[in-house]
């Protein structure tokens, strides 16, 4: 039996880490999980504080399409 994807040169899902300076998280980001709770109220999965200036950073999976080798479309 041939595998109808690997015959066309299927479209794969890689999942990889979006990131985004928090909207409403106000101040310096010391309390990680403060700035996990905010995050999740603005849709993402999770926040950290990172940086100089101890910015809240929210992140959640995002999705990029990569063309596997033989797609020729």
């Amino acid at each position: 039996m041939i595998d109808f994807a690997d015959e066309i040169g299927a479209k794969v899902a890689e999942a990889s880490m979006c990131k985004s300076a928090s909207q409403h998280f106000k101040g310096i980001c010391i309390s990680e999980s403060n700035c996990v709770a905010i995050c999740q109220g603005e849709g993402f999965t999770g926040g950290e504080c990172r940086g100089f200036r101890r910015r809240c950073i929210c992140t959640k999976p995002c999705l990029e399409e990569v063309e596997e080798e033989g797609d020729q479309n």
